[in-house]
């Protein structure tokens, strides 16, 4: 590197100094939140696979599950808009001659981009009864097929006025909540909604077509997906847990991606030193571009050099147009080519 390559950059890093160090540090807090979201993926990952720490969460949704077993709902009036709690027994197992089965495609966004993962996901509607072991829902319509909106309908006594209420899905084999239908009238409010996307087929009406239990073939897919996971000994909470634990980390990547910028106070340069920093890179991009066209004319040359050999032409090459004119070679650093004179490859 020649002395003035040197002084150069010598100049511009005083001039960066100050801004290279807060580069520096805005590096090393990167490197530790990466390392913090390594270790928190790693964690999850072996919750996932630890049969003790899975045993115990299992009593804990068990609990969890057996609270919403029986508990207070609130129910909307049609017409009024008017809120009733409702005492509600909902039948959180699933039952394969009384539940309506909804077969869906679940989608989980990638965190590094590209197309999101998909898988068949089956959910089932819970069966919801009132006092008195009064059935509210779900309903159906003509055909058989559920009702988006209104699924869930109940009368007070003494009065005529209709309520409307929703129990959220759950999932066949596991039985625990896991309703992320996008486009249901019923989308619960979960900050993963859209990060976890379940799409579930509708008709004309907007309301959803569930499995039917006399096609075979639709009962022969039903009841493969069962199998498989039983043969391969699928925890089916563990896999939904996987699908939440990727969505997380897809919001967590979006969230940072999007998370507003805000301005912050930095230390301005001095006009002497900005004219230094964009002097010195006018005078790289020269020198650049001078050795670029440098080693362009040597390798023209030592290519017509060599042409002039093979057809036995080398006398009469000095008179060739262009000999003799790739000039003297530029100072500075570049890449170390062949030497003005030295020819090309000899045959």
């Amino acid at each position: 590197m020649d002395p003035v390559t040197v002084v150069v950059i010598g100049v511009v890093t005083l001039a960066a100094a100050p801004f290279l160090g807060k580069l520096a540090l805005y590096g090393a807090m990167q490197g530790v939140k990466k390392i913090k979201k390594t270790i928190k993926k790693k964690r999850e990952y072996r919750q996932r696979h630890d049969k003790k720490y899975q045993a115990k969460l299992k009593k804990t949704r068990d609990l969890q599950r057996s609270i919403e077993k029986r508990r207070t709902t609130s129910f909307r009036n049609t017409k009024t808009g008017d809120v009733k709690n409702v005492n509600i027994n909902e039948i959180n197992t699933f039952d394969m001659s009384k539940d309506i089965i909804l077969k869906g495609t679940v989608y989980i966004q990638n965190p590094n981009g590209g197309e999101p993962a998909k898988d068949t996901i089956y959910l089932f509607q819970p069966r919801v009864y009132g006092v008195n072991n009064v059935p509210i829902g779900p309903k159906t319509d003509k055909n058989g097929h559920l009702y988006d909106k209104n699924s869930y309908l109940l009368r007070t006594p003494g009065s005529n006025d209709i309520y409307s209420g929703y129990v959220p899905k759950r999932e066949v084999l596991s039985g625990r909540q896991f309703d992320f239908v996008g486009d249901s009238a019923n989308l619960q409010d979960n900050p993963l909604n859209g990060f976890i996307n379940i799409e579930i087929e509708k008709d004309a009406n907007g309301n959803f077509i569930p499995l039917d239990k006399n096609n075979a073939e639709a009962m022969r897919e039903f009841n493969n997906y069962v199998r498989m996971r039983q043969q391969h000994n699928v925890d089916q909470d563990r896999y939904l847990d996987g699908l939440v634990a990727k969505a997380t980390e897809a919001k967590e990547v979006y969230d940072e991606i999007n998370k507003p910028r805000y301005a912050r106070p930095t230390e301005q340069m001095s006009d002497s030193d900005m004219h230094k920093i964009e002097k010195a890179r006018a005078s790289r991009a020269k020198r650049d571009a001078q050795n670029r066209a440098y080693y362009d004319r040597i390798a023209h040359m030592n290519m017509l050099d060599s042409a002039m050999h093979d057809y036995g032409l080398d006398d009469h090459a000095a008179h060739l147009p262009g000999a003799g004119m790739m000039g003297p070679r530029p100072m500075g650093p570049g890449p170390r080519g062949p030497q003005q004179g030295g020819g090309g490859p000899r045959r």
